[in-house]
């Protein structure tokens, strides 16, 4: 994951038209903000797959309680506060961009669960 997003990032860097929608600290330091968020993603995971395996939730499963539910909505977007605290050295995100940011993120990855249910590369629609 850290070298699949490093990556993405330094590519996106050369690539005006998206780099140039990048707040200005973040395209003056591609490398940085390549590191920053590669870790940031990885470490944004960390902590609900600790709860869930403390719960009895293995990787890919989910149970039907309210905090397994809650859980499962964490997991579509888990990273973006770790993302949001990596980057804080860079460029510190509003609480209303976090959580802009989280929101789309839980209903785009969810489309995409659903999709990937829809056509059989996933076991569960969640």
């Amino acid at each position: 994951m850290f070298v699949g997003v490093l990556t993405a990032t330094l590519l996106l860097s050369l690539w005006p038209a998206i780099s140039r929608q990048w707040p200005e600290n973040l395209r003056l330091h591609p490398v940085a903000f390549g590191l920053l968020l590669a870790l940031g993603f990885v470490a944004g995971e960390l902590p609900n797959s600790f709860f869930k395996r403390q719960l009895g939730i293995q990787p890919g499963g989910r149970r039907n309680s309210a905090i397994g539910i809650a859980l499962s909505i964490f997991d579509q977007a888990d990273f973006v506060p770790g993302v949001w605290l990596t980057l804080a050295p860079l460029w510190l995100m509003s609480p209303a961009q976090a959580l802009v940011v989280f929101v789309f993120t839980v209903l785009f990855h969810s489309m995409i669960n659903v999709l990937g249910y829809a056509i059989g590369a996933r076991k569960t629609w969640a």
